[in-house]
């Protein structure tokens, strides 16, 4: 019963930390903003990027960042460019066979301020997955593009929090 009233006495103050931190929800109104972080997302126009894997990348940020639809006077234009796909075997048997791979999707983030035509965020981003490579090659081609599309939709997620975090702290 002791040992109960020790660690709520402990938590009563961290508690009290905690709330005086200043911690704030990315999503929801700020003390002074007038707009919402969803709303500022929306504001962006997302750039084209190449090959069919930018198509799919660019498709997943529309789909996150602009799911009304984009409006008529964008803010911000995003870009991720220098997109490489790299494949490397992992697993090698006695027979100079791969059994695995890893790919590898990066690129450069870059928001730019359409009013300045300054480049307000850049950041590198890289994801990576591994597959098994199987004795079917249909199979092996569906499990890379499966591996393709979660790693694509893995690096729309990094895009997303790189530029709500960025966006947040205006």
């Amino acid at each position: 019963m002791k040992k109960a009233h020790f660690y709520f006495s402990l938590l009563i103050p961290v508690l009290l930390f905690v709330s005086a931190c200043g911690f704030t929800p990315m999503y929801a109104k700020g003390g002074g903003q007038t707009t919402t972080t969803t709303q500022q997302l929306a504001s962006i126009e997302i750039a084209n990027i190449p090959d069919r894997s930018g198509q799919m990348l660019r498709n997943n940020l529309v789909d996150r960042l602009t799911p009304r639809g984009v409006i008529s006077a964008p803010k911000y234009k995003l870009d991720f460019v220098q997109m490489k796909e790299s494949v490397r075997d992992l697993d090698i048997t006695v027979r100079s066979d791969t059994t695995r791979e890893q790919m590898k999707l990066s690129g450069t983030l870059t928001l730019t301020d359409l009013d300045t035509g300054e480049i307000v965020l850049t950041k590198p981003l890289s994801v990576r997955g591994s597959y098994n490579i199987l004795e079917s090659e249909y199979t092996s081609r569906v499990s890379r593009q499966d591996l393709r599309q979660d790693l694509l939709e893995k690096l729309s997620l990094q895009i997303e929090r790189a530029v709500t975090l960025y966006l947040s702290n205006l």
